[in-house]
């Protein structure tokens, strides 16, 4: 398990069953966003693999030595839609026929449920996490409960070079649909400004990383790369004393390898940004 969650702040997860959807849920605000994604979904796949059906996804990475299925779907939905995926539920035996809507109210029907989805599913969250993400779903309004199905209309009808019909994304409407349904209220409210530097030799980290931020609601004020050119992990700065909440979501985000640690460059020391992301060979 390489990521924790606090159990405050938000979460997005992949649902896999027969099918892929997403769970966004936000403890502060005590809603939650589900996007379903129609099997038809033609996705370009992280790592330069070209464009996949999303159902193909998952099978595509198991086929890597070693396995790195739920690795290929999280990174290429989080390219896709321009936010990060933190976890993921993968649903096995009476549940993998339910997708993220159909789990959610599974789950509220009756607590006995939770422990079937423990024992009918993998996921990064360990048991605690698990525990307290069910229970906050469990606590959520049914009217702050929102569905998204992306072939209404997110989706256009095309023809791959190979004469494939295939689903592709209409990129400016699901770079809005990003900002309403995955933006964090309380990154949103704080507004602190953010500095992002690219302290590699891999071109295109900074922008990568600021429209994350950005959909998050994150006030991404500059990009730029740093003199620092071979940074392993990935660092979050900031001049503040007291950690601000958009500080500890960035940490969790970017910076899980990096627990004590400092840097020494110029162009960092420079920023007057109230936040500085340092983007190391760890952020792909």
């Amino acid at each position: 398990q390489d990521f924790t969650w606090d159990g405050n702040s938000k979460i997005n997860l992949v649902v896999l069953s027969s099918s892929v959807s997403i769970i966004s849920y936000s403890p502060k605000e005590k809603d939650i966003k589900i996007v379903l994604l129609p099997a038809e979904t033609y996705l370009d796949v992280a790592g330069g693999f070209g464009k996949w059906k999303i159902e193909s996804v998952y099978s595509l990475g198991e086929s890597e030595n070693p396995p790195q299925g739920i690795k290929f779907l999280s990174d290429s939905l989080s390219q896709f839609l321009g936010v990060p995926i933190d976890g993921y539920l993968k649903l096995d035996r009476t549940l993998k026929n339910k997708n993220a809507t159909q789990l959610i109210n599974y789950l509220r029907q009756n607590k006995i449920n939770f422990l079937k989805l423990k024992f009918s599913s993998s996921s990064n969250l360990n048991d605690w996490e698990l525990y307290r993400l069910m229970v906050g779903i469990d606590s959520v309004r049914f009217d702050k409960i929102e569905e998204v199905n992306l072939e209404d209309e997110y989706l256009q009808d095309s023809i791959l070079p190979d004469q494939t019909k295939a689903k592709l994304a209409d990129p400016e409407r699901i770079e809005i649909l990003s900002g309403k349904l995955f933006a964090d209220a309380t990154i949103n409210k704080e507004q602190l400004s953010i500095a992002i530097f690219n302290a590699t030799q891999t071109p295109g980290k900074a922008q990568k990383a600021a429209r994350l931020i950005s959909n998050l609601g994150g006030n991404v004020i500059f990009e730029k790369n740093a003199q620092t050119q071979n940074l392993k992990n990935s660092m979050v700065l900031t001049n503040s004393s007291a950690k601000s909440y958009t500080f500890n979501r960035l940490k969790m985000l970017f910076a899980k390898n990096c627990q004590n640690c400092d840097i020494v460059d110029e162009v960092v020391q420079k920023s007057r940004a109230q936040i500085n992301l340092v983007l190391g060979e760890d952020f792909k």
